[in-house]
């Protein structure tokens, strides 16, 4: 599993688009943004950036770790941002299991991105929200 990136650059169809949903509704600063490219700061080491293309994309499914005490915290926020959240096949959302803690939801492009939290891993360890 990996736990750390520096850059993840993915595609998107609308660079306003992604603005508005990582930037207005999850609130990730923008580090940069040009007409075909923006990029957000989710960390201080770890930053995400789209590039807009005009082929097909394929989405993507990545997770932000947050911390365990907060996942709840994390979970209302992702509920109050609007964004389309994933249930499972008997109506759940939140998913719990031996110590671990998700909910999936996605962006404008249809990737799938996840909020987890595992009960081992410290809060200083842990990206965002």
């Amino acid at each position: 599993m990996i736990t750390h990136f520096s850059k993840l650059t993915l595609q998107t169809v609308s660079i306003q688009g992604v603005q508005q949903v990582y930037a207005d509704r999850l609130g990730f600063t923008v580090l940069s943004k040009t007409d075909r490219e923006i990029t957000f700061k989710v960390t201080p080491h770890v930053s995400l950036s789209f590039v807009e293309a005009s082929e097909p994309i394929s989405p993507a499914h990545f997770a932000f770790q947050v911390p365990y005490s907060r996942f709840y915290e994390s979970a209302k926020r992702i509920h109050e941002s609007g964004l389309l959240i994933a249930k499972w096949a008997d109506g759940h959302e939140i998913d719990e299991e031996d110590g671990r803690l998700n909910l999936y939801f996605r962006d404008g492009d249809g990737n799938l991105l996840e909020i987890i939290a595992h009960d081992y891993v410290s809060s200083g360890e842990c990206s965002i929200f």
